[in-house]
Order: C-alpha cells, then sequence, then structure tokens
C-alpha cells in the first residue's frame, strides 16, 4: 500500500494567493483605464482643448462586457470607436471620447494644430499598468 501526505499545504495556498486570473487582469485594467480616464481629461483642459466640457465630458473608459457608459447624448455604441465588443478569453479596455469632432481635436487638422490629450495620458499611464500587472504574478513569502 502507497501513503502519501502532504504537509504545509495551507502554507502554500497563502503562498500562490496571487496567482493572476483574468478576472484580476480585468480588474486591473479598469482601475488604470479610469486614471488614464481622469488624466486625459485634465491633459484636455490643460491644453486649452475646452470650450463648453462637451468634449472633456466625453472622455470615458469602456471595457468588456460593459455595456458603456458613454456621457454624451447616448451611452457608448459598438461603432462608436469608445465601446469595446466583449471577446472571449481577452480583457480590453478603450479609452476615448463619443464627440464628432475628438478626432480633429486630437490630431488635428489642417487649420488647427493637434492637441493629443488620450495619447499622452495613455503613454503616461502604461508604465503603472505594467507595472501593476507585473505584481500580479508577485508571490508572497
Amino acid at each position: 500500500m502507497l501513503s502519501i501526505t502532504v504537509r504545509g499545504v495551507q502554507q502554500e495556498q497563502m503562498r500562490l494567493k496571487n496567482i493572476i486570473t483574468p478576472d484580476r487582469i480585468k480588474k486591473t485594467l479598469i482601475k488604470h483605464g479610469f486614471a488614464m480616464e481622469a488624466r486625459a481629461k485634465q491633459i484636455c483642459t490643460a491644453m486649452k482643448a475646452v470650450d463648453t466640457g462637451r468634449l472633456r465630458a466625453s472622455i470615458s473608459v469602456n471595457w468588456d462586457g460593459n455595456s458603456g457608459r458613454g456621457k454624451v447624448e447616448a451611452p457608448a455604441q459598438q461603432d462608436d470607436g469608445v465601446s469595446v465588443p466583449p471577446r472571449k478569453g481577452t480583457a480590453t479596455i478603450r479609452i476615448g471620447s463619443n464627440v464628432e469632432y475628438a478626432e480633429d481635436v486630437h490630431y488635428g487638422t489642417a487649420r488647427m494644430r493637434a492637441r493629443p490629450f488620450i495619447d499622452v495620458a495613455i503613454k503616461q499611464g502604461l508604465p503603472l499598468l505594467i507595472e501593476d500587472l507585473k505584481k500580479l504574478g508577485e508571490i508572497n513569502e
């Protein structure tokens, strides 16, 4: 007869409690998405891209499975450039605006200089997101 005894299972479970799960990745993405959204709004204001506040108010973050929380006229729709269609096995966030002139302000036109509020916010927030995603895989000793 063969007998196997495993000791320290509870300790090992505690050590491995930070295993990366899709839910934890998604929560981390959403947390940083909201931070990038807030930063984009700050940048939009600082770059004097705000007249009425409509553009700033429309900047939003959406993620897989979220019905959209666009703030201008109607919630984000699948084809408006802000919503994210759900895809199995992925975690995606999208930060953007559903205001029709947002791209003109962001990228500029022949008559108006570019004021890239979203790209800058994402570039500033990306290192913090990556740092937090790496922390998900760390094992507590």
